[in-house]
């Protein structure tokens, strides 16, 4: 494997159903450094890829690598930090954000051990990488959506993981604290081989090293600057990409030459 290469898919197939795949052969190298950025519609495969690296979906057939080099671990997948579309957290559960922050050691320290001092300091570090240190004792019921993603990712980020995957992670916050995140991100790519699954341009534009175009095949996997035609490829229909932020919206073909229009 070449040296900077961190992992790489390698024929990826997956079904959830006989006859009904979501994958198809698929295979890509992520290098270290990387920002790549995972576009393609819903249903497409993007998230199922993301599980299959992190081991929480066995593909159907093909292997994922990762450099042994890199990952001198029986379990390498321990230095990936994850942060889902869908956060299963209880709001009103009585946990101050320092706490939330410092679970992220669970991988490490197994259940039922005791935080250390260290634990605790490094998780403020993270907190302060977020800006959300001056919230380290305040309930998490007291948070905001946008808020509360940042000590998420804080919570992924304490253990200092050597890729972090980000599925949709601007789905459910405002405009400012998504660009604050495009940021954040573009900041840590400093040190962090990132991964997002998203359907906001903005990332794409503004922050995005490479792109991979993903429809149950690969369409596209390379620079920033995508081929002509290969996002209607990709998504099997015309589309408008809208940048700034805004994401894109996807409109089925038009045949009439009167009335067609686009909101």
């Amino acid at each position: 494997m070449n040296q900077e290469i961190i992992l790489e898919a390698q024929d990826i197939s997956f079904a959830y159903r006989p006859k009904e795949p979501i994958l198809e052969g698929l295979s890509l190298s992520i290098r270290q450094g990387d920002y790549l950025v995972i576009i393609g519609p819903n249903g497409g495969g993007k998230t199922t890829l993301l599980k299959i690296i992190l081991g929480l979906l066995k593909p159907t057939s093909g292997k994922i690598l990762f450099n042994p080099e890199l990952f001198q671990s029986k379990d390498p997948r321990r230095y990936i930090g994850y942060v889902p579309q869908y956060i299963v957290f209880d709001r009103e559960f009585p946990i101050k954000v320092i706490d939330v922050v410092v679970m992220g050691f669970l991988g490490l320290r197994g259940l039922f051990r005791f935080y250390s001092k260290e634990d605790y300091k490094l998780a403020e570090e993270t907190l302060d990488m977020v800006n959300m240190l001056d919230y380290k004792d305040h309930p998490i019921n007291e948070l905001s959506g946008g808020q509360l993603q940042r000590v998420i990712i804080a919570r992924t980020l304490v253990t200092k993981p050597r890729i972090l995957l980000l599925d949709e992670p601007t789905t459910f916050i405002d405009s400012e604290s998504q660009e604050n995140l495009s940021q954040y991100l573009t900041e840590w790519n400093k040190d962090t081989t990132i991964v997002v699954v998203t359907h906001d341009m903005g990332i794409v534009s503004k922050s995005a090293k490479q792109i991979a175009c993903i429809n149950k095949k690969l369409f596209y996997h390379g620079g920033r600057e995508l081929p002509p035609g290969i996002i209607e490829e990709t998504y099997g229909c015309p589309i408008d990409l809208i940048g700034h932020g805004i994401p894109h919206r996807v409109f089925k073909e038009h045949n009439e030459t009167s009335t067609s229009h686009k909101d």
